[in-house]
C-alpha cells in the first residue's frame, strides 16, 4: 500500500511536509516486526498509527490518514478486536474514496484508479473477513453503496448495488439501483429487483406500519416499472399482466389498498389506461395528479415512463 501512495504526493497541499510522514510511518511499522528476544508491540503500534492518522487529518492529507487507519486496522486484526478493525477499515476506505473523488473532480485520476482500488480493497476486506456479519450488515452495505456511487450508473456500479441489496436490502438501496438501471434502459432488471423486494417484505410480514408503508411504496414503483417494460419489451409475462389487472379491475391487495387513498388508486388506474391507450395528453395530466402521492425518486421514474411513451 505504501508504494501506491507515492503517486498521490502531487495532490497534497504544499504546506504539508510530506517527507515527515514516511519516517514516522515506517518507525511505527518497525514495532510490528519480530526482533531477537522481543515480541512485536502491536497495541503500541495501533495507538501510534491512530495518533499519526489524527495529525494527517489536521493537515488534510487524506490519503496518508487512510494509510494510517488501514495500518491500525491490521493491528486490531492481530489483536482479535473485530469491531475496531472494521471501524478503521471503514475510515481508511472512506478517505481513499474521498481522494479518488477529488482527483476525478479535477480531471486527474490516479494511475490505475489506485485510490478507488485501495478503497475497494478496504471495503471488501470488511465483507470477506467479518465473522459477526449480522452486527455489521448495515455498515458493510453502506460501504458497498459508496463504492457503487463512486462508479456511477455503470455495469460495475450495478453489480456492487446488487451485492449491497443482497446483504442488506433497503428501500434506499433499491431506489439507487433502479435509477442506475433506468439510466441504462434496463427496465427488466429494475423490475426483477423490486419484485424480489416486495416478496421479501411479504415474507417478513406486514403487521408493522413500517413494512406496510414499504410495501405501498415499492408496489407503486413496481407498477411504473411494469408499464415501462410493457412499452419496451416483446416479452411480457402473465404475472405482470395480473398485477395490472388488479388495478384495472379495481381489486388491489388488501395491505397495499389499506395504505392507498381512493384518489391515489384512481390516479394509478388512470395511468395504466393512458399508457395502454397511448394517450400522451392524459399522461401529462395524470402526472400532475400523482405528484402529491409519490416521492422524489418515483417522480423521476414517472418522468422516464412518460418520456418512453412520448418517444414511441
Amino acid at each position: 500500500m505504501e508504494s501506491s501512495s507515492v503517486s498521490q504526493i502531487s495532490i497534497i497541499p504544499d504546506r504539508v511536509e510530506t517527507n515527515n510522514f514516511f519516517p514516522k510511518y515506517h518507525n511505527i511499522n518497525n514495532k510490528l516486526k519480530k526482533r531477537f528476544m522481543r515480541s512485536p508491540k502491536v497495541p503500541d503500534a495501533s495507538d501510534e498509527f491512530l495518533s499519526l492518522a489524527s495529525q494527517c487529518e489536521q493537515d488534510k492529507t487524506w490519503y496518508y490518514a487512510g494509510l494510517c487507519y488501514l495500518a491500525a486496522s491490521r493491528c486490531y486484526h492481530k489483536l482479535g478486536n473485530t469491531g475496531s478493525e472494521i471501524n478503521n477499515l471503514v475510515r481508511a476506505g472512506k478517505y481513499f474514496l474521498f481522494v479518488n473523488k477529488e482527483n476525478v473532480d479535477v480531471g486527474c485520476p490516479s494511475i490505475g484508479l489506485a485510490d478507488f482500488q485501495a478503497a475497494s480493497s478496504c471495503f471488501c476486506d470488511i465483507t470477506t473477513n467479518n465473522k459477526t456479519k449480522s452486527i455489521h450488515d448495515v455498515m458493510i452495505s453502506g460501504c458497498i453503496i459508496e463504492l457503487a456511487q463512486a462508479l456511477g450508473p455503470t455495469p460495475d456500479g450495478q453489480e456492487l448495488l446488487k451485492k449491497a441489496i443482497n446483504n442488506y436490502p433497503t428501500i434506499q438501496f433499491i431506489d439507487i439501483f433502479i435509477s442506475y438501471c433506468l439510466k441504462q434502459d434496463d427496465y427488466t432488471m429494475a423490475l426483477h429487483i423490486i419484485t424480489n423486494m416486495i416478496n421479501l417484505i411479504e415474507m417478513i410480514g406486514t403487521l408493522s406500519q413500517y413494512y406496510r408503508n414499504c410495501l405501498h411504496k415499492t408496489e407503486v414503483t413496481r407498477l411504473m416499472l411494469i408499464l415501462m417494460v410493457q412499452q419496451t419489451s416483446q416479452h411480457f409475462s402473465s404475472s405482470l399482466v395480473d398485477v395490472l389487472e388488479k388495478y384495472t379491475s379495481g381489486v388491489v391487495d388488501s395491505v397495499v389498498g389499506a395504505q392507498m387513498s381512493e384518489d391515489e388508486f384512481i390516479a394509478l388506474q388512470s395511468l395504466i389506461f393512458a399508457c395502454q391507450s397511448h394517450n400522451n395528453q392524459a399522461l401529462l395530466e395524470i402526472e400532475g395528479e400523482l405528484w402529491k402521492y409519490i416521492d422524489t425518486n418515483q417522480k423521476d421514474f414517472l418522468r422516464t415512463l412518460i418520456q418512453i411513451m412520448i418517444d414511441k
